[in-house]
């Protein structure tokens, strides 16, 4: 499933420093995957670092233009509703053929979770935690939107007890779409689906009233209303088992639950007894706003004169379409954004960022990265910052402006000593390589060091770096491992790697394989291939945890998939030797030979010893001294030595 969720998702677990999608979002860590795609923890660079949520959809959608468009269209629909108790849904884009969506990160529970945990519910605390996705559910039904996918599973509990309801009308979109691509059924949630929807009828709110009431029921009685048998026959034909108690709750989650929708109440809100749904007072018309306000500058306008009133006129409407301006942005309403250009204050610099970067990614309007290059300049002549910073960037990559790592550097610099982080770490960068500047260690960990005392994980790590290999400081071990500290417990998976490694060598700090398996397992289950082949020996030898062969193959496994030559080589061993798996001398040379291909000495080693002992392949000599050639000319020295045995050289 993951090769069908990510054209390169190694990109995004093995990136390395500054892993990107889209040249805006950085990936943090992984929340979760499920059949429908990944979801991932990321950084909007472009809005302040705001932490969102990235789920990568499965790319086969996007080999069937029908389905693909379909999907689209219903994220774009859905990019308009704005709610207190909506999860927003950001953006549509694709990283190298790969969609995704971009929506707010809340952090919390799911109801599913707290249901699991507490049974069920009782009536005040279900209309307390219920009543808000009421509000919103109708709200969305205004809006001509059906979510059509209601359960416990898509509403999260925020810490605080704010409720959330996420993924309108994509998670059953993307069902639909891949069940037509592959022409195999994607298990939908039969347990809250409406008897229209097991029909196949168009969407309507009538749909959603009935799963709202099928959760509400879960939440009273501690489980759907139809959980064995046959389910879907169930739905269609039977009625539930009554709530216990004559409540007037009870009577109309009853009445929500009825076969034909017409019988059912007009709204969810109504499911929970509420005569008017909240979601009328949610948001003011702006358009009466903006009548008021005009109306009141004409009253002060008489007390002076035409003119006054025309200037006034002039400039409030200015300053209200920009602020208009702002509020389409960031609701990715990029067409909407287009048309007030002409109309906005085009003098502030955080309009003329924003202006350049629908030029640079073509949002409303056409794209044409020279044009985006204008509008950066503009704004970073201004001193906003982080114009500064991304047309730096555009320097730097060559686009929309002749190439300059010189003229790169200057913005950068601009940025950096305002404290932009990005640019500090950028800075650092480039005189650790020496790339249009002369290489100066002493400069790359003073930039790196002002980034990460702001909190910034990649300087962190990169500060690490530089105090364990000695470059532009003195060597401190001690001082590496703090560093790593700091970007390792925000997810850098990298320092996770490098801080397990110190804990399992006790390399500035005091020896510990518990800790090292921490580390290790936390930056495995990111996808760290090293990690990965490194928890693998931690289980395999019982280093700071049970021995345990059959997870050492698992994580050992994990690795060679990747593509890590000694992980392979490990993987084949543990087939040579049967240990957490079946003997199999076959699998084991075919492992060798993987990582040999690779160019990795050992596994040369292991395979010419295959050849010559006949170990899961035919007997060849001449094959064994070619690859123990191969190893002994990287210097291992047993090919060395097997070599000389038999008289050859090498």
């Amino acid at each position: 499933m993951i090769n069908e969720t990510m054209n390169d998702e190694k990109t995004i677990v093995n990136g390395g420093r500054n892993m990107m999608l889209a040249k805006r979002y950085r990936i943090i860590r992984r929340l979760g995957q499920g059949g429908m795609g990944s979801v991932w923890l990321a950084e909007d660079t472009q809005l302040d670092n705001r932490k969102v949520a990235v789920k990568m959809l499965p790319t086969i959608l996007v080999q069937d233009e029908r389905a693909y468009q379909q999907l689209k269209g219903e994220a774009l629909v859905s990019l308009k509703l704005i709610h207190p108790n909506i999860v927003t849904l950001r953006a549509f884009e694709e990283n190298k053929g790969a969609p995704f969506l971009v929506m707010d990160y809340v952090e919390g529970q799911t109801l599913s979770d707290y249901l699991a945990r507490k049974g069920k519910l009782s009536e005040s605390e279900t209309v307390r935690l219920l009543k808000p996705i009421a509000a919103a559910l109708d709200y969305a039904h205004k809006e001509k939107v059906v979510h059509r996918d209601v359960k416990p599973s898509n509403i999260i509990i925020r810490k605080d007890g704010h409720p959330f309801i996420l993924d309108f009308g994509i998670a059953r979109e993307i069902q639909e779409s891949m069940t037509r691509v592959t022409g195999r059924t994607i298990s939908g949630t039969l347990l809250y689906m409406s008897p229209e929807q097991l029909r196949g009828a168009a969407p309507a709110p009538a749909q959603d009233v009935y799963s709202f009431a099928a959760m509400v029921y879960e939440c009273l009685k501690g489980e759907p209303p139809f959980t064995r048998g046959e389910i879907a026959y169930q739905i269609l034909n039977e009625k539930p088992v009554p709530l216990v108690g004559g409540t007037q709750l009870n009577s109309m989650v009853m009445a929500g639950l009825a076969k034909d929708s017409a019988d059912r109440p007009k709204g969810c809100a109504e499911v929970l007894g509420e005569k008017n749904s909240l979601a009328d007072n949610v948001y003011k018309n702006y358009d009466s706003i903006l009548l008021k306000r005009i109306l009141l500058g004409i009253g002060v306008a008489l007390s002076v004169c035409l003119i006054s009133l025309l200037l006034w006129i002039h400039t409030h409407n200015k300053k209200k379409n920009t602020e208009q301006f702002f509020l389409c942005y960031a609701n990715e309403c990029y067409d909407e954004a287009a048309e007030l250009i002409d109309k906005i204050d085009i003098r502030n610099a955080k309009v003329q960022f924003f202006v350049g970067e629908m030029y640079y990614y073509g949002f409303g309007v056409e794209e044409d990265r020279n044009i985006a290059v204008k509008w950066y300049k503009k704004a970073a002549d201004q001193g906003y910052v982080v114009s500064q910073w991304q047309l730096g960037f555009c320097y730097y990559t060559g686009s929309g402006v002749t190439k300059s790592i010189k003229e790169a550097i200057i913005w950068f610099r601009k940025a950096a000593d305002q404290g932009y982080a990005n640019a500090q770490c950028a800075l650092g960068n480039l005189y650790d390589v020496g790339r249009g500047v002369v290489r100066d260690s002493c400069e790359a960990v003073k930039w790196y060091r002002k980034a990460a005392e702001q909190g910034f994980a990649d300087a962190q790590l990169n500060l690490g770096i530089m105090y364990y290999e000695g470059e532009g400081v003195i060597k401190n071990y001690q001082e590496a491992s703090t560093w790593y500290h700091k970007a390792a417990v925000q997810g850098n998976m990298l320092a996770q790697y490098n801080l397990g490694t110190m804990y399992m060598d006790g390399i500035g700090v005091v020896q510990d394989d518990r800790e090292a398996v921490k580390w290790f397992h936390r930056a495995a289950k990111q996808g760290s291939a090293r990690a990965q082949c490194q928890l693998g020996y931690m289980y395999n030898t019982g280093r700071g945890i049970t021995q345990d062969a059959y997870e050492a193959v698992k994580w050992y496994r994990k690795s060679a998939e990747q593509g890590y030559a000694k992980a392979q080589c490990a993987l084949g061993f543990m087939y040579l030797k049967g240990t957490g798996v079946v003997k199999d001398d076959c699998e084991a040379t075919n492992w060798y030979r993987k990582a040999a291909n690779q160019g990795y000495a050992y596994g040369q080693l292991c395979l010419g010893m295959s050849y010559e002992t006949g170990s899961g392949v035919t007997k060849d000599e001449h094959e064994a001294v070619r690859w123990y050639r191969k190893a002994a000319k990287q210097g291992e020295k047993y090919a060395q030595e097997k070599l000389k045995e038999n008289g050859f050289e090498w």
